[in-house]
């Protein structure tokens, strides 16, 4: 993990140097013509008004204040990652059993819900092509990273937290079961 950290930091930083040198005059002197088209055209000019914000003004008013919106997710995840937080180094710290109550009734996976929601955010405020393709791997990561972990809770606790994984959602609350009409016989169509 460590080697994947430090290259994603390099990536970072390159971007970020990039953008300030002279070789981004060159970039865009290069590639103008093609991000041009692409905000010329009403099809796809939301890519170069959402993603490129620094060489397109979007005059659109939804687009313009993402970055209140962008904000308003990071500020939300971070309280979800805390409600997630505390809770669970708290157990750790007393050497108690899973966590199943507080925001831990409604998800299993509360701190990935609110890194979710920063990152969602964090897309938003900074919307750069990296961020959208580091905001996804990051998504996927953390789904096989509380798919392991939920292996190592059901060794530790067993029917308990098999109990409790069918009743709380993964990322989302499950909704409350409602009963439906049983439109066909419980043996199928014959």
């Amino acid at each position: 993990i460590r080697p994947a950290a430090w290259a994603f930091y390099v990536v970072l930083v390159f971007e970020i140097l990039f953008m300030i040198s002279p070789a981004a005059l060159f970039f865009y002197s290069v590639y103008g013509p093609v991000l041009g088209f692409l905000n010329g055209t009403p099809a796809t000019a939301w890519l170069t008004q959402f993603f490129l914000p620094h060489i397109a003004a979007t005059g659109n008013p939804v687009l313009d204040h993402a970055r209140v919106a962008g904000g308003l997710l990071i500020v939300l995840g971070l309280i979800v990652l805390l409600a997630g937080a505390v809770p669970l180094y708290w157990s750790k710290i007393r050497r108690r059993g899973a966590v199943t109550g507080g925001i831990y009734r409604l998800v299993r996976h509360p701190q990935y819900v609110g890194l979710a929601v920063m990152g969602l955010g964090t897309l938003v405020l900074w919307p750069r092509f990296f961020v959208l393709v580091a905001f996804v791997t990051m998504l996927f990561l953390y789904r096989q990273l509380a798919g392991w972990e939920e292996a190592q809770c059901l060794a530790r606790f067993g029917d308990s937290y098999r109990v409790y994984r069918e009743r709380t959602g993964m990322s989302l609350p499950r909704l409350a079961s409602v009963r439906l009409p049983r439109l066909l016989p419980a043996g199928g169509v014959s």
